[in-house]
């Protein structure tokens, strides 16, 4: 295993007499240009898979037919979450409770990374705010529009003071909902109507006034399978790319052989000397 440990003050540098001493393989330049070809081709694959990732987005195309109601007119509830008088930093444990703020809500999902919790005696204290399956929860500051349903497993969760709970009537699809409050049409809409100078709030008043298209239930059923096959044929990408970075490790562990690793390391790791240690 070779290390080439940096050297240098503020600005970390590599020891140009370890560089020098680096052995790298040769081999042939007609093997050369085959291993460059075979990882550029999977790198194609990654490049291709990520660009599907970072440009899909659900898009339903709104037919001039259907009626356009106010969100509250759908709506069992529209609840914003506990205050910071009602829910303090003091109140949050190690293990308890998950609560489920703006920040957890990522691509129309709700992450568990990082995710903050409280304990039991808390969550009954503050049970208004407890969050039910096929809720959606949406940000009320920050990006607009940020929303996601809350699936079975986390039924029972708390709703955090940055964010609402908008509970639908059986008449709506929640899904469906879902992906209108986070299209861009209502994302604009939300940006246009946030209150505030530093950071921009929603209210229950905005959200309630917000219009979104209202076709048949089983309208709605359908257009959210579709919705649903294009996501879960995204999502594959993810896969893809993961595959496709172990083959372009597996290439290079083959050209090096696997038991020799190149790491650069800051000056914080270097040692006075600046050689390199093998």
């Amino acid at each position: 295993m070779q290390t080439i440990t940096g050297v240098g003050g503020s600005l970390s540098r590599a020891n140009p007499a370890a560089v020098g001493d680096i052995h790298i393989p040769l081999p042939p330049l007609d093997v050369q240009k085959e291993i460059v070809a075979e990882i550029n081709g999977y790198q194609k694959v990654i490049d291709g898979a990520r660009a599907i990732l970072d440009h899909y987005r659900p898009h339903i195309p709104i037919h001039p037919d259907w009626p356009m109601v106010e969100l509250g007119e759908v709506c069992e509830a529209i609840m914003t979450g506990p205050f910071g008088n009602a829910l303090h930093q003091s109140d949050y444990v190690e293990d308890g409770i998950p609560v489920i703020n703006p920040q957890n809500i990522v691509d129309g999902t709700i992450r568990c990374d990082g995710v903050k919790m409280v304990s039991p005696a808390t969550r009954d204290r503050l049970k208004e705010f407890i969050v039910r399956e096929n809720d959606i929860v949406i940000g009320r500051r920050g990006e607009m529009g940020r929303c996601a349903v809350v699936p079975t497993e986390m039924n029972g969760w708390l709703c955090g003071t940055g964010s609402f709970v908008i509970r639908l009537k059986e008449e709506s699809d929640v899904r469906f909902a879902c992906f209108q409050i986070a299209s861009p049409r209502v994302k604009a809409y939300l940006e246009e109507q946030a209150v505030g100078v530093t950071l921009k709030n929603l209210n229950q008043g905005i959200l309630s006034a917000l219009k979104i298209p209202l076709p048949s239930l089983a309208t709605q059923r359908a257009i959210v399978a579709e919705i649903e096959a294009e996501q879960a044929l995204v999502a594959a990408n993810r896969e893809l790319i993961a595959r496709f970075e172990k083959k372009i490790q597996a290439t290079l562990a083959r050209v090096w052989g696997e038991d020799v690793h190149l790491s650069i390391s800051g000056a914080k790791e270097s040692d006075s000397t600046g050689e390199m240690s093998r």
